[in-house]
């Protein structure tokens, strides 16, 4: 990122490989600046490290307050975090989404839609697991900026649609239960009378969006993490999203959707129940959800801006010797 300027300025070290979280947060600079901070890539001025899972030991090693962001799909913890959560400058981790419950975390480490569990080595302290936050979603990311751009409401005569992989690792077990799942959803989309559904990641990006354009439903089976690409697309795309039941997961969007059954069985039963009232509904479901995430990024970044500033806050308060925040 490149410095705005002002002495004013807080400034956070962008300990970050390329990937989705730093390409979010590069576009998120000048919503940042305006709420005063900026980022850095070196030197040794700097108020709060933002990393990832792939270098927070690098970052645990300059002893200053740090913020993750947890490359994991779903709610459950990725690689790495689970080690430094009692590490006390570690004041936040930042999520696709996260567990309602917080002490759920030390019985598996938040993976619940596949039975394959972690076994934490030792569990960890409430003020610990409260470190964990559903951040920002997929809705945040670049590849959702093609459907925000030919968006319009037409004919729409795909019932329901998904196309996608079923293949994920099957030779492990959460990847079998996550082929499993997706299987099921296929199987499901193909009995609805005007359904449109493929087991293929081959379609390219435009005919992928065009397709949702004409379709009146999106089902979002989960794929390594509950949460999806898909149900953004959808949002944006004029879909309204199906997805299976995650009472166990509090995620950040409020994307308004329809809920049914983890293996789907239900699907069919929910499209034939949709009446009046439910159509009224769905209008409204169409609106609200594409101008929530048409203003992602403006809540994103106020979100950003609130965890720098608590990160910097709680560290002076914990540690008298540590340098205010300027």
């Amino acid at each position: 990122m490149v410095p705005v300027g002002g002495d004013d300025m807080k400034t956070f070290l962008w300990l970050q490989p390329d990937n989705r979280w730093s390409r979010l947060v590069r576009r998120l600079e000048g919503e940042l600046a305006s709420h005063g901070w900026q980022g850095v890539e070196r030197g040794s001025d700097y108020d709060v490290i933002l990393t990832d899972n792939t270098m927070i030991e690098m970052a645990a090693a300059k002893d200053r307050p740090l913020v993750m962001f947890d490359l994991s799909d779903g709610s459950h913890l990725g690689s790495g975090v689970w080690e430094q959560l009692d590490n006390p400058n570690l004041k936040a981790v930042l999520k696709v989404s996260a567990l309602k419950n917080p002490f759920d975390y030390n019985m598996h480490r938040g993976r619940r839609h596949t039975p394959f569990v972690y076994r934490p080595a030792r569990p960890h302290a409430i003020g610990d697991l409260e470190k964990i936050k559903a951040f920002a979603s997929y809705g945040a990311m670049e590849p959702l900026d093609a459907a925000t751009e030919s968006y319009e409401e037409g004919e729409r005569n795909i019932t329901a649609f998904f196309a996608g992989t079923t293949e994920y690792r099957p030779e492990t077990p959460e990847g079998f239960a996550v082929s499993e799942h997706r299987r099921q959803c296929l199987r499901a989309v193909s009995e609805i009378e005007g359904a449109f559904c493929v087991d293929s990641k081959a379609y390219r990006r435009d005919q992928y969006l065009s397709l949702m354009r004409r379709s009146q439903f999106a089902v979002c089976p989960w794929g390594w993490g509950e949460a999806t690409y898909r149900e953004y697309e959808a949002a944006l795309c004029g879909a309204i999203p199906i997805r299976p039941k995650t009472p166990w997961q509090e995620e950040p969007d409020g994307i308004q959707c329809i809920w049914c059954e983890p293996d789907f069985s239900d699907l069919k039963q929910l499209l034939d129940d949709i009446q009046e009232p439910a159509a009224r509904w769905i209008q409204h479901a169409k609106r609200v959800n594409r101008e929530r995430v048409l203003r992602k990024r403006m809540m994103v970044g106020e979100r950003l801006v609130r965890v720098l500033n608590v990160s910097c806050d709680s560290a002076v308060e914990t540690d008298p010797n540590q340098t205010p925040c300027r």
